[in-house]
């Protein structure tokens, strides 16, 4: 799971601060990262959630590069705001 130090990198997250996030020990996590241990399915869906990215992602199987969707904040809220006074205007 070569992306998943990738996406954790892009995060700012260090290797302890996921192992808490997830209820592991550091050691865990840090076998995830090199591959000498795979995390259950329900733990990869928590990784994605924690990083902001999808499973596939994770699993070397989506090619699009990290996207992190923190970036757009900004235009999402402007967007639901828009959305938001369109709608009182009906």
């Amino acid at each position: 799971m070569k992306n998943l130090k990738k996406a954790r990198l892009k995060m700012k997250f260090t290797q302890a601060e996921m192992a808490s996030q997830l209820h592991l020990s550091t050691t865990a996590y840090q076998f995830y990262e090199m591959g000498r241990n795979e995390p259950s399915i329900g733990t990869l869906k928590r990784i994605s959630e924690i990083l902001h990215v999808t499973v596939d992602y994770l699993i070397d199987n989506d090619t699009t590069d990290f996207v992190d969707i923190n970036e757009f904040r900004n235009e999402i809220d402007s967007v639901i705001e828009l959305l938001e006074k369109m709608k009182e205007n009906i």
